[in-house]
């Protein structure tokens, strides 16, 4: 069994502070010491003082690098991005300063050409000439439901509106009945690890917005494929994909690798309590229950579903990396060895044989690491 590492280095200009080259070439000891590492993700601070010597260290294990790079959020404030438009007709809500341990959720329009391009110009412009194997897309989907209904819908800018009734969604219609019955957004069935909805303007809505996101991911991978690169894709846990415009199985075909986040000890973004709750909070209705009874499991049976998702997802020729928390955070994150050392043997029991230990080696992961060892 191997394990990919992340190591979280700051936002794009502003580290965390302490956090250097020797702290993370000690953590890295440390963990190489304990478990057998094949890979690591590391970004996406801008700082190559930090990272060069560090990526010197990763090669002379010989484990391959792979810049952690977020695609549709944590845009830099000098770039003039276009926002995404919620159903209220308003704008996401402007981005602060970067600050070094806080991620920004704030999502830009994923139909925009110049938005799809900017990653692309931050990678050349600060990371081409260093010596990484391949790039870590992360926040490649539109808003989750943590800001309630209105954004949980995903863009719906002049640009997104023609291309969802593209499809034949009638949208006002659609947005009407969504507004004065939420439940509709639940699906009613599943077909591998896609969902189908009863009403059919959002079963073709959900399709339209999942391939906005196909679309725009599989032109960064192409790009960065003809940079040599691999490419690695950071996704939702097929349970809630969809939600946030992700179809897993059209995302994985040109990548690498994926990496479906199974984060059930997570009380943010991704955690997957958290986005039944406020998936919970939108609809007014139980998504936890039908969603895993979609997937054949008790809606308390965590690792039961996960295994189901992931037997899904597992085919021959696919490059699955299921990721699970192994570091902790007060308030946020609260695994333990006993929560990662099952997650490592039921992922390893369906012939899953790498996994991704995430989301930040740096915060309190040392007993975590210690119990995978044994």
């Amino acid at each position: 069994m191997q394990f990919v590492l992340q190591v979280y280095t700051g936002t794009y200009f502003a580290k965390p502070t302490g956090t250097t080259a020797s702290l993370i070439y000690w953590r890295l000891e440390e963990a190489i010491s304990l478990v057998d590492v094949s890979d690591v993700i590391i970004g996406w601070n801008t700082d190559e003082t930090l990272l060069r010597p560090v990526l010197d260290v990763i090669h002379s294990h010989g484990m391959k690098a792979w810049l952690w790079l977020p695609v549709f959020s944590e845009i830099p404030a000098n770039e003039k991005s276009e926002p995404q438009i919620n159903l209220l007709s308003k704008a996401s809500a402007s981005r602060q300063e970067p600050v070094a341990d806080a991620e920004d959720f704030t999502f830009v329009c994923p139909s925009s050409p110049y938005n799809r391009s900017i990653p692309l110009s931050i990678y050349d412009r600060f990371f081409a000439t260093l010596p990484f194997d391949g790039v870590f897309l992360d926040k490649i989907r539109q808003n989750g439901f943590a800001d309630g209904l209105a954004s949980g819908i995903g863009c719906t800018c002049e640009r997104c509106l023609k291309r969802y009734e593209g499809t034949g969604v009638d949208m006002a219609a659609m947005l009407g009945r969504i507004v004065d019955k939420p439940h509709l957004l639940l699906p009613m069935a599943r077909k591998g690890a896609r969902y189908q909805f009863d009403d059919p303007d959002v079963d073709r809505y959900f399709k339209a917005k999942a391939a906005c996101i196909t679309e725009a991911v599989t032109e960064l991978i192409a790009a960065f494929h003809s940079r040599n690169l691999r490419v690695g894709l950071d996704v939702f846990a097929p349970l809630l994909a969809l939600y946030v415009g992700q179809d897993i199985e059209a995302l994985a075909k040109d990548a690498d690798f994926i990496k479906p986040m199974l984060y059930y000890r997570t009380n943010a973004p991704a955690g997957i309590p958290f986005e039944l709750a406020q998936l919970h909070e939108a609809t007014g209705d139980d998504p936890d229950r039908m969603l895993r009874g979609l997937w054949g499991v008790a809606g308390d049976d965590e690792l039961g579903c996960a295994m189901k998702q992931m037997e899904e997802l597992a085919q021959p020729g696919g490059s699955i990396w299921p990721g699970f928390e192994i570091n902790r955070v007060p308030g946020i994150c609260n695994s333990d060895s006993d929560y990662v050392t099952k997650m490592a043997q039921l992922l390893a029991s369906i012939g899953l044989d790498k996994m991704v230990l995430s989301w930040n080696l740096l915060n309190d992961t040392k007993e975590n690491l210690e119990a995978l060892s044994k």
